[in-house]
């Protein structure tokens, strides 16, 4: 049985409202990771409030999505692209980083656990970075 006290990186009272202390994040490297609330919990109180913090986490865009960076295979029209979070449900979202980056158009083929494969135009380029959000 759970008491009061930290759970996951929230502090929960018994009273008042307790703020969430969410870490910074500067922009830059991996960010970091949010709460998931467990699927049960035998404190019913302590479970409604995880899920109301993700809640209002996911409305504030905090929901876990991945980054990646992806640079193009030069002269050739096929990159795989690895991730151990991509599956057939992912939906992959490309910002071109890099000048030689924009205006390359990408489609996605064969998603399987773990990899995508990347179709575009062969361009001698080494350069052509974009960062990836993985969705799903």
């Amino acid at each position: 049985m759970l008491g009061h006290g930290a759970i996951s990186d929230f502090a929960i009272s018994d009273g008042g409202t307790t703020q969430s202390v969410l870490p910074d994040y500067s922009g830059i490297g991996i960010p970091p990771a949010y709460p998931i609330p467990p699927p049960d919990l035998a404190n019913e109180r302590h479970h409604r409030i995880q899920i109301a913090r993700s809640t209002t986490l996911a409305m504030a865009g905090k929901t876990n999505n991945v980054l990646q960076a992806v640079t193009l295979t030069a002269s050739t029209t096929l990159t795989v692209m690895e991730h151990s979070l991509v599956g057939f449900n992912s939906a992959l979202l490309f910002m071109p980083l890099t000048a030689n980056a924009v205006g390359t158009d990408i489609w996605v083929s064969d998603i399987a656990p773990g990899t995508a494969t990347l179709h575009h135009d062969s361009d001698a380029a080494t350069d052509r970075t974009f960062r990836v959000v993985i969705v799903g």
